[in-house]
């Protein structure tokens, strides 16, 4: 992560302006935990995840695409791309749609606020996808990849499926509150079915391909240590 840092923090900044940091990976491969970790060496630093750009369930549901969340086509493009051309302007009051993971949708009508720091780190599973329409993906000061074994990938996303439904049970308001009563075992099939259904595809023909874009490729072993920065 040192050199991921260093990186960053070599980039300069404008009077006025700001260094605006893309990070990609496969779902569950820890990216909010290595942009945190890296917001946290760098200091006066934002994050911004582009689960704010997705559709809400109800506009997934209207256009068939319930199954395809976190495939290219559910998300806002368009938002999402004007959102960071703005941050790489310096503007200084920038919000976006907020997401509830509790919820696992939109918010209707409530925006974040993005502070105003000198660094945001947008990440996402799609944070280095070329948007519909385009030749290239969105413009960075810095693309990053975290690289994870596929298997580890699936292994965690079980992992945090557990935790959140067995979190449902006191959250009537949470996606997963049906789900709290469910067995281990039940959890466990029903993770499997998701990866195979959505996550591994959405990795193998959208995810992991956006890598030959990145500045910077971490890897990660299942350990959660970083190897290398290549």
């Amino acid at each position: 992560m040192e050199r991921v840092v260093r990186t960053i923090d070599a980039i300069e900044v404008a009077p006025g302006g700001r260094r605006v940091v893309g990070l990609a990976g496969g779902v569950a491969s820890g990216k909010t935990t290595l942009a945190e970790a890296i917001a946290a060496r760098l200091g006066d630093t934002a994050i911004v995840s582009t689960d704010a750009f997705l559709l809400s369930n109800a506009e997934l549901d209207r256009r068939g695409l319930a199954m395809r969340k976190g495939f290219p086509e559910s998300y806002d493009w368009n938002r999402f791309a004007a959102t960071v051309d703005t941050l790489r302007s310096g503007a200084r009051s920038v919000t976006v749609p907020s997401y509830s993971h509790v919820r696992y949708d939109i918010e209707p009508g409530v925006e974040d606020e993005v502070p105003p720091a000198s660094t945001v780190i947008v990440e996402g599973v799609n944070a280095l996808q070329i948007p519909p329409g385009r030749e290239r993906p969105l413009a960075y000061d810095l693309a990053v990849y975290l690289q994870t074994a596929e298997a580890d990938q699936r292994r965690w996303l079980t992992e945090r499926l557990v935790a959140s439904i067995r979190a449902a049970a006191d959250q009537p308001e949470s996606f997963y509150h049906a789900m709290a009563t469910w067995p281990i075992e039940q959890i466990e099939e029903f993770a499997g079915q998701v990866w195979e259904a959505i996550n591994g595809p959405n990795l193998h023909r959208h995810i992991r391909p956006s890598r030959a874009f990145a500045d910077l490729v971490v890897t990660k072993n299942g350990a959660h240590e970083i190897v290398s920065v290549g």
